[in-house]
């Protein structure tokens, strides 16, 4: 409780969540060995559980309890790798000469119900392009390769694609970095292979964008891109701050 008193526990502790039920949600793993979630109740009785059976998904990472307003009822969405097979690594358009690519695998995201049924999925695929083969559709242009336009210096190019449909997007801007603060939050969890890690979570506060910014071109159904610089020095202030360490090393 708010007084650092323990009021209750349950019988599990790889990576759980506290639902807004008041139920624990956490990874699981049934006597068959596959990974799943299983949902325990004050008294720690099992409520519901789900366990990835298809043996080419393996989930890992994270989890999170949902509202779906198009199923109207609650889902669970978790990450998973999932294995992709040399030809289909191919069929996308991966550059033949670094075949095979044995153990390959690429993110994903499944959505399943509380029946237990696959109701969405995405993968990073859906979105992959590639300048091996430019007669597949995500070629990146046709008959060029990304080579053919090399960045003028060492730069990073941040980009942000809008969570809608692809028939709703107007198109790609180049923009600025907008300022988006959160009330942050770091979460401790351990993943499914028990190792310790931190999450970075906390709630958007919601606050006017400016026009030419990459957020405002989000909110207005635009892919942003926004260019880096790898070297994060303020050079500006370096004059003002070296005056410190001239009074710090006349003091000594």
């Amino acid at each position: 409780d708010m007084s650092g008193r323990t009021v209750h526990t349950w019988p599990t502790g790889t990576d759980p969540r506290l639902l807004d039920s008041g139920n624990v949600l956490d990874w699981a793993t049934n006597a068959s060995g596959n990974t799943g979630l299983k949902e325990l109740d004050w008294s720690g009785n099992t409520v519901w559980e789900y366990y990835e059976n298809r043996s080419s998904y393996h989930p890992h990472g994270d989890f999170k309890r949902i509202y779906d307003p198009k199923l109207g009822a609650y889902a669970t969405l978790y990450l998973a790798n999932k294995d992709v097979t040399n030809a289909e690594s191919l069929a996308a358009g991966c550059d033949p000469a670094d075949a095979p690519y044995a153990g390959a695998q690429i993110d994903t995201i499944v959505e399943v119900d509380l029946s237990g049924n696959i109701v969405w999925e995405w993968s990073f695929w859906n979105h992959a392009i590639q300048n091996a083969d430019a007669t597949k559709l995500n070629s990146v242009v046709s008959g060029k390769t990304i080579a053919d336009y090399p960045l003028e210096e060492a730069i990073l190019l941040n980009v942000n694609i809008p969570a809608i449909p692809e028939e709703d997007i107007c198109g790609a801007v180049v923009t600025r970095l907008g300022i988006r603060r959160y009330k942050d939050l770091f979460e401790k969890r351990i993943d499914p292979r028990g190792k310790i890690y931190y999450w970075l979570s906390g709630v958007v506060v919601e606050e006017e964008a400016e026009a030419d910014t990459d957020i405002q071109a989000i909110r207005d159904n635009y892919i942003t891109i926004t260019p880096l610089k790898y070297d994060l020095t303020l050079a500006a202030a370096m004059p003002f701050l070296t005056t410190w360490t001239e009074k710090l090393t006349a003091l000594n």
